[in-house]
């Protein structure tokens, strides 16, 4: 990733974690739900992936659904969150991570 990329992400992070400590607690969960359905779709963007949706797969309701993934990288949890957005169960350990473990919480 070129250095402006990194900027533009290490940015988004910070500003992620900014709505999340000041907006998300006057917001009601619709809100937040929008929010970070954006958030990630953004981030997304600037990583320079592009998702493809079969639309005929998409016709069939997605709500209630148990979704099982098998991660490949660390960005396949913000590709389902910019198309649907849902709650992840992670590793306990993972909230001892600096920021990121607080986030994830």
């Amino acid at each position: 990733m070129p250095v402006l990329s990194l900027a533009r992400l290490a940015l988004h992070l910070l500003v992620g974690l900014w709505k999340v400590g000041v907006l998300f607690p006057f917001l009601d969960a619709a809100g937040r739900e929008r929010r970070v359905q954006r958030w990630s779709r953004q981030l997304v963007a600037i990583c320079g992936v592009s998702v493809k949706v079969d639309e005929h797969l998409q016709a069939a309701p997605v709500s209630p659904a148990l979704i099982i993934c098998n991660h490949i990288s660390w960005l396949d949890i913000f590709v389902i969150n910019a198309l649907h957005p849902c709650r992840f169960v992670a590793k306990s350990d993972i909230r001892s991570w600096p920021l990121i473990g607080w986030l994830c919480e």
